[in-house]
């Protein structure tokens, strides 16, 4: 019964679900000038509504569930709904790990 979970995004402008190296330059410049003109209504977290970007997918948050993805892709936290606490017995715990393939 907690809400939220993890959501993932594409960028409106570029159609972009994930940022390699190659994409890297042009998805920050077209962030930046996006920003700069419309910066002010970003003014909550990232969710199914966040301007200029638009909700592909989500994983409802789950007791124990851990949820496994490559970092490029366009992902954050979706508090929609989540009851957050700073207690540490009743709060949402994460973590964030980067695995990286053994070379040859």
């Amino acid at each position: 019964e907690q809400g939220g979970g993890t959501g993932f995004f594409r960028h409106d402008a570029t159609g972009y679900e994930w940022i390699d190296a190659g994409r890297r330059e042009a998805y920050l410049a077209g962030v930046t000038d996006w920003i700069g003109h419309h910066g002010q209504t970003l003014t909550h977290y990232a969710g199914p509504s966040t301007p200029g970007y638009t909700m592909t997918d989500q994983v409802e948050f789950a007791f124990n569930r851990a949820v496994i993805y490559p970092s490029h892709a366009l992902h954050c936290a979706v508090f929609d709904g989540a009851r957050l606490s700073e207690d540490p017995r009743v709060g949402r715990l994460t973590a964030n790990s980067f695995f990286y393939p053994a070379a040859d």
